[in-house]
């Protein structure tokens, strides 16, 4: 919710929008994002999405379901495009060429639990996935993340770090979901349980599970030359948290950034971020 609020805040009076998004697994966050920009007082502008997806399985079901989203999208008066490219999002590949930005286009980055992944020991391919992104000029780049540190270089470190953490998720999941709710099994199996094993279980450049606080956040981006772009949507988020009826979330807005707690523990962050006109 938090990113589709950045783009539509800016995306204001903006005819034509081109969304990249670097890891599109499912099209979960879009139908909202498109009764948002159909309900625009300036009427809906056009919609174009790139989505990176390295599941090859998942790539009929993918094109499947943004099948069904081009004809909703339809139905609001909204025209959509849509391009699935099945390899991931490399510094070298995201270029105004092969990505095929028009003139006029609105372009927005999308990193939804993706951006961690480009985080090495040397931090140089976040770096250089940063400047790829920066020289295409994005109005935002919006940005979700776990907000914890399983990027330390010693095994201890992640697995009391991950112990802590993934007790607060499942705590939290525990509380709003039965168990046997195939949503939550399915949850906990295919995402927590490959996540918990490639943090304490791989090392070097198999570890990609590398996920970083949002103050790391905060100092990578800014030396990359992008500044917070500050999110509005704090009390539609407190609302959305009051309807779930589950006591424990924690919600607080710091430095520009949205941040999601478990009994004080902070699990998720969101944000967005511009390029800063310095850079």
């Amino acid at each position: 919710m938090a990113a589709n609020e950045a783009i539509c805040q800016g995306s204001k009076g903006k005819s034509s929008i081109h969304i990249i998004d670097l890891g599109m697994e499912h099209t979960l966050q879009w139908p909202s994002l498109i009764r948002n920009l159909a309900s625009r007082p300036e009427g809906p502008p056009r919609l174009r999405i790139t989505g990176f997806s390295t599941n090859e399985e998942n790539n009929v079901k993918l094109h499947t379901s943004m099948n069904f989203l081009v004809e909703e999208a339809i139905s609001l008066g909204i025209v959509l495009e849509f391009r699935i490219i099945l390899e991931p999002a490399t510094p070298s590949f995201l270029t105004i060429e092969n990505l095929n930005l028009r003139e006029g286009e609105s372009l927005f980055v999308n990193s939804i639990l993706k951006l961690h992944n480009y985080v090495k020991e040397s931090r140089g391919y976040l770096k250089s996935i940063l400047q790829s992104i920066k020289k295409l000029s994005p109005i935002a780049v919006t940005v979700v993340e776990q907000d914890t540190n399983h990027n330390g270089p010693f095994f201890l470190g992640r697995f009391l770090e991950s112990l802590h953490y993934y007790s607060a998720i499942f705590d939290s999941l525990e509380a709003c979901m039965p168990r046997n709710s195939p949503i939550r099994m399915k949850i906990e199996r295919a995402h927590f349980a490959e996540e918990i094993c490639n943090i304490v279980a791989y090392e070097g450049p198999d570890r990609m599970e590398r996920h970083e606080r949002v103050d790391q956040w905060r100092r990578q981006l800014g030396r990359a030359g992008f500044h917070v772009m500050p999110l509005k949507c704090t009390s539609q988020a407190r609302m959305m948290l009051s309807v779930y009826d589950c006591e424990g979330y924690t919600l607080s807005c710091e430095k520009g950034c949205l941040l999601l707690g478990w009994k004080g523990r902070p699990i998720m962050m969101a944000s967005a971020w511009q390029v800063a006109s310095f850079s």
